[in-house]
């Protein structure tokens, strides 16, 4: 029986942009996977992200702390159509 072909696990950060022979374009930042045919012959490029790749939820007892958007606020959730109505009920008042 043939064993299966293990692949490596893992993520890699590109150090800086630049264009493989094969014409396909990594940019400086980019995460690509340790097996990506892109990283053969220019590892050098590379730098491990598995510290660098932020986890999408926090950790239990961790607290995320995120700057208040304008989008947090009531008014922005209104159409265009309500805030007109609401300014033309306030001009009635007065």
């Amino acid at each position: 029986m043939a064993e299966a072909k293990k692949k490596p696990k893992g993520l890699l950060i590109a150090r800086r942009g630049f264009m493989a022979p094969n014409g396909r374009v990594v940019k400086g930042g980019q995460l690509v996977a340790v097996d990506d045919p892109v990283v053969k012959g220019r590892a050098d490029l590379f730098d491990p992200a598995d510290e660098i790749v932020e986890a999408a939820t926090a950790n239990p007892g961790e607290l995320r702390i995120n700057k208040k958007r304008e989008s947090n606020k009531p008014e922005a959730h209104q159409s265009q159509k309500a805030r007109d109505r609401a300014a033309a009920e306030a001009e009635k008042e007065d």
